[in-house]
């Protein structure tokens, strides 16, 4: 009797499919089964199914995850959609570099309840900006709106997370990854692997509107898009977007350390400089920031050292207002503002208890 009510469970178990479509689950035979989390083996997240569950959502199988499951990540590239969360935008030669021209866009659907999408770029490499301008390769994502604009970008941003609403909710949002064929760049290698999640509307962590990228943990580092402090001018033109932090009430102020700076004015020169007369054009906008031990507070702080005006060394950086944002702007011009050889900035920060 035992043999034959355990023969009758695992029928049950292997009679029971979970899949995935582009709007929900649903069980193709009896109870369901909830599909959980996996890692592949190339650092990527997928979700634990049955083979054919993985089918159904046009997903690569990465490896093995348990009795008849497998990994099942979501690749997509040039032409596709998807409303499945996460899911990898690549070229068209998978996770392989190419050097070819092409114009290519990947449609994300939000799928039910879901305004927004966090954009990890565990990859990108394209060619670098001239000037600031990104001349030949670009990275962007449509529509531009208020809610979901967001600068071209070109060159070095393995790492950056990007933070993008959804414009309603039916609407679906384009990556759109240009390369050009230009003389300059021919033969290039261009390489990218961007993980897109979809955020819930509900979702505490998700970044507050006009936030283009969003930290919440207690200390980290934010960088400059194209932080290649070995490249001059790498510095890009035409910023104008916020770096939020989501804190709570135990916090009071933030410091800010900068180990490179460098965003106006002659980047082989070391000077601080602060205040809206000096900071016109390229500047970061920190709101009432003063330099640790100062009752001397600014907006604007630019130049190639972030501290006391007329420095030539950074120092901290305290600001209390809350909640903690920082902005960054650049404008349409580099060289014939006389900021030559800028390369960003790299700045740890640190939320201090009240």
């Amino acid at each position: 009797m035992k043999v034959i009510l355990v023969l009758l469970y695992m029928l049950r178990l292997l009679s029971t499919v979970q899949c995935q479509t582009e709007r929900g689950f649903f069980s193709l035979f009896f109870s369901p089964v909830v599909a959980t989390p996996c890692n592949s083996t190339d650092g990527t997240e997928g979700l634990c199914v049955s083979q054919y569950g993985c089918r159904v959502r046009r997903g690569t199988a990465t490896s093995s995850c348990g009795v008849f499951a497998v990994c099942c990540v979501v690749y997509r590239t040039c032409g596709h959609s998807s409303s499945f969360s996460p899911t990898y935008f690549v070229p068209q030669t998978a996770l392989k570099p190419t050097t070819a021209a092409t114009s290519c866009t990947l449609h994300i659907t939000p799928a039910s309840d879901m305004c927004q999408v966090r954009l990890r770029f565990l990859t990108f490499n394209i060619s670098q900006p001239e000037d600031g301008v990104c001349t030949h390769d670009s990275f962007s994502v449509l529509p531009h709106t208020f809610s979901t604009s967001m600068p071209r970008l070109c060159g070095v941003n393995t790492g950056q997370e990007v933070y993008v609403s959804f414009t309603d909710r039916t609407s679906p949002l384009t990556l759109r990854m240009l390369l050009s064929n230009n003389a300059a760049v021919a033969g290039q290698e261009r390489s990218w692997l961007i993980e897109i999640e979809q955020m819930r509307c509900t979702d505490p962590k998700r970044a507050p509107a006009g936030c283009l990228q969003y930290h919440t943990e207690s200390k980290g580092l934010i960088q400059s898009f194209n932080f290649a402090p070995e490249l001059p001018n790498s510095y890009m033109n035409n910023l104008n977007y916020g770096i939020c932090f989501g804190s709570n009430f135990k916090f009071c102020e933030m410091s800010l350390d900068a180990d490179t700076f460098s965003v106006s004015g002659d980047g082989d020169t070391a000077l601080a400089l602060a205040g809206e007369a000096l900071c016109r054009n390229d500047y970061l906008f920190i709101p009432s920031g003063a330099p640790f031990g100062q009752k001397v507070y600014f907006d604007r702080f630019c130049g190639t050292r972030l501290g006391t005006p007329n420095s030539t060394v950074s120092n901290t950086i305290i600001t209390s207002s809350l909640p903690f944002r920082i902005n960054v702007v650049t404008n349409k011009a580099e060289q014939t503002d006389g900021d030559v050889n800028n390369t960003g900035f790299s700045i740890k920060y640190r939320f201090m208890e009240c």
